[in-house]
């Protein structure tokens, strides 16, 4: 409710709220703390052994992490956009926005805000279930906004979310979903990747030899 009346402050405290209510074990930064540590127990290990014995785990809470981080997500990309409206209006120039655009640090730390809540969206959701509804809704998410961006804002969040998704990088876990007797696969965090090369042909081989530097559309799509 808070998102849509645009009171992003609000729904950001809310979600920081319910994020501090979810068992530490559900959070991804217990996985990353585990192996940091050299300690072998994986997700699921950790889960089941703070879950209730009698149950697969309380995996709900897989579902409710990925649809606050594709929340947080959300926000950000509304906030680069929110930037971008307002360098053009103080340049009046189509080119010098894009060329301040791409060095502004501000439009760049929502950007990367907006990829890593992606990123851990996508995670979340896998995690919680293979065929989780909440993976259709992150990806649809993000079709939604790139498909509205221009070449370059493509690839600025091209390469946020591969940042996003090696920052977090950790070894794979089975989803919650195979402990209920379901097939499960562990998590690949350049899902995300292979998808924007298969949507909108963005490649970090492209990205790398410069090609993304082509001059951008005067406006967004």
């Amino acid at each position: 409710t808070y998102f849509y009346a645009h009171d992003y402050e609000q729904a950001l405290l809310i979600g920081s709220l319910a994020e501090s209510a979810v068992p530490y074990p559900y959070h991804i930064q217990f996985v990353m703390d585990a192996q940091r540590h050299g300690q072998t127990s994986d997700h699921d290990g950790a889960v089941d052994e703070h879950a209730d014995k009698n149950a697969t785990g309380e995996t709900h809470y897989f579902y409710q992490m990925a649809k606050l981080y594709g929340l947080y997500a959300g926000i950000a990309m509304k906030r680069f956009v929110q930037r971008r409206e307002y360098l053009r209006s103080v340049l009046f120039d189509g080119v010098k926005l894009y060329e301040r655009l791409n060095d502004d640090s501000e439009a760049i730390q929502h950007m990367r805000d907006a990829a890593d809540g992606y990123v851990l969206s996508l995670y979340y959701g896998q995690m919680f279930s293979p065929r989780s509804r909440s993976l259709a809704i992150t990806f649809d998410q993000i079709y939604e906004q790139l498909k509205k961006f221009n070449l370059q804002e493509q690839t600025m969040f091209y390469l946020a979310q591969r940042t996003a998704a090696f920052n977090r990088k950790i070894k794979a876990s089975q989803s919650a979903e195979d402990k209920s007797g379901a097939p499960g696969k562990p998590f690949d965090f350049s899902d995300l990747e292979h998808w924007l090369k298969d949507c909108f042909g963005l490649d970090i081989l492209e990205v790398s030899n410069g090609q993304s530097e082509r001059a951008p559309d005067p406006v967004s799509r």
